[in-house]
C-alpha cells in the first residue's frame, strides 16, 4: 500500500475512529494485515474495517 493514508498503522491502536459523517464510532483495538479491528463504545461490538476504507489519521483520530 504505497498510497496509504496512514504511515504507521500501529500508531492508530487505541485511537478514536470517526465515520464519514464525522460521528464517533469507537476505537482501534488491533491491526491485521489488511484490516483494522474496531471496537464500538456503546454496543461493545467488534468490526473489521478494510485498511483501504481508512481515509486518514490526524494523530488523534482515524477517519
Amino acid at each position: 500500500m504505497s498510497d496509504s493514508p496512514v504511515v504507521d498503522w500501529e500508531a492508530i491502536v487505541h485511537k478514536n475512529v470517526r465515520s464519514k459523517d464525522r460521528a464517533d464510532v469507537g476505537n482501534v483495538d488491533a491491526i491485521e494485515t489488511d484490516a483494522i479491528v474496531l471496537i464500538t463504545e456503546g454496543a461493545h461490538g467488534e468490526y473489521r474495517i478494510p485498511k483501504s476504507e481508512v481515509e486518514g489519521f490526524d494523530g488523534a483520530r482515524c477517519s
